[in-house]
């Protein structure tokens, strides 16, 4: 394989790497996009599993269909929620939509939802904020 062939095959194989380079505006995206981006990794189930564990759930997930299935109603902010996993403690969940936007208005913690890949939990996980 030749050295061009070899640096697409890689180019393409990365994950969430358009969710990471810097914008049309030459500004690279916001700190919370890179967090994420290392925090959640390629994306495949150990990694959603880890997730869900982060998230404070007890059971065993053994597809990213039933991490999904049970990321629906969980509120949790996603600035606070990548801080507080990297610091070991537990992230705070709100009992609805309502709550975590208002908290999210008054603390500016804003995940922006441009950045959000398609079948990422973000997906799931952002509430209609505005």
């Amino acid at each position: 394989m030749t050295s061009s062939k070899k640096s697409k095959k890689a180019k393409a194989a990365a994950p969430d790497s358009s969710a990471n380079k810097p914008r049309q505006d030459g500004r690279d995206p916001p700190k919370v996009v890179a967090a994420w981006v290392g925090y959640f990794g390629s994306g495949d189930l150990q990694d959603w599993q880890r997730l869900m564990t982060d998230l404070g759930f007890d059971e065993e997930f053994k597809s990213k269909t039933q991490c999904r299935k049970a990321l629906r109603g969980v509120w949790v902010n996603i600035v606070d929620f990548l801080e507080d996993s990297k610091a070991g403690r537990p992230t705070e969940r709100f009992k609805s939509e309502r709550q975590l936007s208002k908290y999210t208005k008054e603390t500016k913690k804003i995940y922006p939802r441009k950045n959000v890949i398609k079948g990422s939990p973000l997906a799931s996980l952002l509430a209609g904020i505005f």
